[in-house]
């Protein structure tokens, strides 16, 4: 039979490349936890398009939407500018918090978005 130690943590996550561990101490818990959602809303999220024009290209079906094919295009997208978004800053852990005091960090963060606008 095996017994929890109870210094362990509940569980643990990687996120962008960080070990986040989830202590049983509920303080502390709430102090992890926000700092992992805070990392967690700092990567680059890009989802599904919708009522987009369609392509002036001669189809059999009106292209409105990328649901069905662009999950593929939007999982690349989302790696490729993660990873961009880590090579801008290599130094620090990226995250939105920087925008608000660093003008150099949100001048590069914006500019990488708009080559997806």
């Amino acid at each position: 039979m095996k017994f929890e130690n109870s210094s362990q943590p509940i569980c643990t996550a990687r996120l962008r490349g960080r070990l986040y561990q989830f202590p049983r101490d509920r303080a502390e818990l709430e102090a992890k936890r926000e700092v992992f959602l805070l990392d967690f809303r700092s990567a680059i999220w890009m989802t599904y398009r919708k009522n987009f024009s369609s392509p002036k290209i001669p189809v059999s079906y009106q292209c409105t939407s990328d649901t069905g094919w662009g999950c593929m295009v939007r999982s690349g997208q989302m790696l490729l500018s993660n990873c961009i978004l880590r090579h801008m800053f290599p130094k620090e852990h990226f995250t939105l918090a920087m925008l608000e005091t660093n003008k150099e960090a949100r001048v590069k963060y914006l500019s990488l978005l708009w080559q997806y606008a």
